[in-house]
């Protein structure tokens, strides 16, 4: 396999488990803050063991761009591991409480819960 095969691999590992390890948090507590620890701290051990192997993989003066450029990749995945981290809860809250809004005969807008 070359790198950057695994590179991606990473990319993708990181962002299953980051859902893996929070998800059923939030599914089981109703509450943000242990999904959120939980899969922040799959997100950072991933991300963490995956910059230390990419800046082995390229270390040297003549591979500076290489090496800045994947943990560069691997910061923004981080980030958007947490974006998601976050939004999944106030998805799965969102979906069970649906909130209608209709016209009434009057014209006015009527809120159903």
């Amino acid at each position: 396999m070359t790198y950057d095969t695994i590179y991606w691999l990473i990319l993708g590992a990181a962002f299953v488990m980051t859902g893996l390890a929070g998800i059923p948090i939030m599914l089981k507590t109703e509450k943000i803050l242990p999904s959120l620890l939980s899969g922040s701290a799959a997100n950072l051990i991933i991300t963490g063991a995956a910059c230390w192997w990419w800046s082995t993989v390229f270390s040297g003066s003549l591979q500076t761009f290489s090496r800045q450029f994947g943990l560069f990749g691997l910061g923004v995945c981080f980030v958007n591991n947490e974006v998601f981290a976050v939004l999944r809860p106030a998805d799965h809250e969102a979906q069970s409480e649906r909130i209608y809004i209709q016209a009434g005969p009057s014209g006015r807008f009527v809120t159903q819960l």
